[in-house]
């Protein structure tokens, strides 16, 4: 961890252990103060969220992982430095993929048969990373979750899976410009920029509302999710 002080209540901690608990208590503990603090809307009726997406009658099956999709996949890594908690390079995975590519296929193909993602891929290396404000201030601090690049590629593998599925079915609205191939910010605002002028040709009044969500991921509801996925077609294993 980076050197860091923090000042919690009247106490000036720089004890590296001591800082890694309070940072661990304060990140676990956010969804459970978000609720206390009644910022979260618990009144939205059953199933209200259904009326605004579009269902699929189809449903996403896996299809096998072959050796060389693995290897294509570990090559397009990034030679980042970070690591996850097994301290494995992506570019080491990068020059040796070819020895052990046969057991990672097979690893991969089995969690896609059973839907059970391997717990050892689950444990993340936790960063405090400073957002703004005093850096003595806790609350000034955001978690990042470094994985292993063992759990990238399976993540990218099920990713490549599931958005040609949506893709392939028309599920997402044109309007969704993140996380998708050829979208971006750029193309969002250019979009944007487009329709505004449109309208004003138009005499129109356009009007713009801009929302920042804070700590969404946090305190996502995960029933509502794998309901959401349910109704696109993504169901039983394959949603697991």
């Amino acid at each position: 961890m980076q050197d860091i002080t923090l000042d919690i209540q009247s106490d000036e901690i720089n004890d590296l252990h001591k800082i890694a608990d309070l940072f661990n208590t304060f990140f676990c503990e956010i969804p459970i103060k978000l609720l206390m603090n009644n910022k979260i809307n618990n009144s939205m009726p059953p199933d209200k969220h259904r009326m605004n997406i579009k269902g699929c009658n189809k449903s996403f099956f896996f299809s096998s992982v072959t050796e060389n999709e693995v290897v294509k996949l570990a090559k397009s890594l990034k030679n980042k430095f970070t690591t996850g908690y097994d301290d494995i390079l992506d570019v080491i995975v990068k020059q040796c993929i070819a020895y052990f590519k046969k057991p990672l296929t097979g690893i991969f193909n089995a969690s896609l048969e059973t839907g059970t993602f391997p717990e050892q891929l689950k444990i993340a290396k936790v960063m405090p990373i400073h957002k703004k404000g005093n850096t003595r201030n806790i609350n000034n601090y955001r978690p990042i979750a470094l994985l292993s690049v063992f759990s990238k590629l399976l993540e990218k593998l099920v990713y490549n899976r599931i958005i040609t599925f949506i893709e392939k079915n028309g599920i997402i609205t044109d309007a969704q410009y993140g996380f998708r191939s050829k979208r971006s910010t750029e193309t969002a605002l250019l979009d944007f920029i487009n329709n505004v002028q449109s309208a004003i040709d138009n005499k129109m009044n356009p009007v713009g509302i801009f929302l920042d969500l804070s700590k969404a991921y946090d305190v996502l509801d995960h029933k509502i999710l794998l309901d959401k996925l349910n109704t696109y077609g993504i169901r039983g294993i394959t949603s697991g």
